[in-house]
């Protein structure tokens, strides 16, 4: 999460986090499941998307404007 959205220091997100924690819940249970293949990026993003699009808005605005 934090390479990807490219966060430094205090934006960082802990890998405690609730919502770091739900992801790796659903992928554990993915592979539990029987997957076999890697999760790529936009498939982490969507997930994330779909746990707490709110966060996910946070997290892309820091990165956009990162950018600039």
């Amino acid at each position: 999460m934090n390479g990807y959205f490219a966060l430094v220091g205090e934006e960082k997100v802990d890998k405690r986090h609730p919502v770091i924690l739900k992801m790796k819940a659903l992928v554990d249970e993915q592979y539990a499941n029987g997957r076999n293949t890697v999760m790529g990026d936009i498939e982490l993003e969507e997930m994330l998307q779909d746990i707490d699009f709110d966060f996910y808005r946070q997290l892309s605005h820091i990165h956009v404007h990162k950018k600039k």
